[in-house]
């Protein structure tokens, strides 16, 4: 009988809730309602920082590798989004017009783009290897959002992502890995985010009317619906993104050979 054993796999991602840094649209923050009563569903569009890193199973061993976001070449609006999550159900707060603050919902989050590359070793050159969303399963999980007054609060949230790592060599005499696709899922944790319903200055906007999850920015919300920005760094031990920070964190993998 072998013996076995599991790595673990360290990374660090970025989680929902921002749009990337960049020229804004030209469409206006929605203005701030009366009486907060839910977040409406939408994409957050992401920006990874360079030095961004994350330990990944390569060539049988755990390795090192610092991240630098890719653009996501969907649509001229998204910039240099290398990240995008979809809150894909309101969050509603409360029914009543005068709605207290200090009230938490959780809502389900689906990680729909993930774009990011760095370079590895190679034999005997090196390689870059290329990180994106595996097709199938889903790679979801929940963003719990905290209203503390009617134009914002706190967030936390987790997500597990069903990766893919492919390879190019660099130059000539290269030798690269096969393109690995884990099979556990990386589970990554973004906590103690503040957040409102005026986005930050300069932010991409992508605007829809109300229903259109593919929108940060809505137009024709119901009355007492707002969107939902990060505004401000978190405060986790972890590489920080344009303006999120994501947390590190560890996941079983596959059992050695």
């Amino acid at each position: 009988m072998k013996n076995r054993c599991t790595h673990t796999i360290m990374c660090c991602l970025i989680a929902a809730g921002a749009g990337v840094l960049g020229t804004a649209s030209a469409q206006d923050a929605v203005p701030p309602p009366s009486a907060l009563h839910a977040i409406a569903a939408g994409s957050d569009y992401l920006q990874t920082a360079p030095g961004t890193e994350a330990t990944l199973p390569i060539n049988n061993t755990m390795m090192k590798v610092k991240l630098t976001g890719v653009p996501i070449q969907r649509s001229a609006t998204l910039g240099n989004t290398d990240t995008i999550i979809e809150r894909t159900e309101d969050a509603v707060f409360s029914t009543a017009a005068d709605a207290e603050p200090d009230v938490t919902v959780t809502i389900p989050i689906t990680l729909t783009g993930l774009s990011l590359t760095g370079t590895v070793p190679g034999n005997p050159g090196s390689c870059t290897v290329n990180i994106t969303l595996a097709f199938t399963p889903a790679s979801t999980g929940t963003l719990t959002l905290t209203k503390t007054s009617n134009t914002g609060g706190t967030y936390k949230s987790t997500v597990s992502v069903y990766y893919v790592e492919s390879f190019i060599a660099i130059g000539t005499g290269s030798v690269c890995y096969p393109t690995i696709t884990p099979s556990t899922p990386c589970t990554f944790t973004q906590k103690k985010g503040v957040w409102s319903i005026t986005p930050l200055t300069g932010e991409y906007e992508v605007v829809g009317p109300y229903g259109d999850v593919q929108a940060n920015v809505h137009t024709a919300l119901p009355a007492g619906y707002a969107d939902f920005y990060i505004t401000q760094l978190q405060t986790d031990t972890a590489a920080t993104a344009k303006h999120v920070t994501c947390e590190a964190f560890t996941a079983a993998h596959t059992p050695c050979p």
